[in-house]
């Protein structure tokens, strides 16, 4: 009987054991592809590319999005544009998840929750408004592109040009 109790017992510890060494709020091997930093380099209003810079000003689209997801499944979607002008910068902040075609940030609120499709090594953001339609389309890229807008609004916004 002795023997019994103790072949269950080390049993019902061992299964203990392999069941808390789980990959429970750990990063599944799909999330890898998504972990790091995205620019936008695509941008698609009312159905209208934007090419390489918004509206032909010469601003690179770079600095309208960019998007940080993080191994801690917290991220951040930013607008450096959002600062021209000695703003400050919009920042939104999230948690994210993600199977193998989309990323769903989540804000705080119910109604805070933008999906992300992943195609072609893109992650896609549609939304749809009143105003019209907006498609923005992110690279993954090692660091996020530099712009400086004081230059930019020197060369664009003088004298010469009213």
């Amino acid at each position: 009987m002795k023997r019994y109790i103790c072949l269950i017992f080390i049993l019902l510890s061992a299964g203990l054991c392999l069941v808390s060494c789980g990959r429970r709020n750990e990063r599944t091997d799909v999330s890898e592809q998504y972990i790091g930093y995205w620019e936008c380099d695509k941008l698609v209003v009312n159905g209208e590319d934007q090419g390489d810079s918004f509206m032909g000003t010469g601003i690179p689209l770079a600095t309208f999005y960019n998007l940080t997801l993080g191994v801690d499944s917290e991220g951040s979607l930013g607008s450096p544009m959002s600062a021209f002008g000695g703003g400050e910068e919009d920042i939104r902040y999230f948690t994210w998840d993600c199977n193998e075609n989309s990323v769903t940030l989540k804000g705080e609120g119910n109604d805070d929750i933008i999906k992300l499709d992943y195609s072609d090594e893109h992650l896609v953001m549609n939304e749809v408004g009143e105003e019209g339609t907006l498609e923005v389309c992110f690279t993954k890229v090692d660091r996020f592109s530099e712009f400086d807008f004081e230059q930019w609004a020197k060369e664009n916004y003088t004298s010469e040009n009213g």
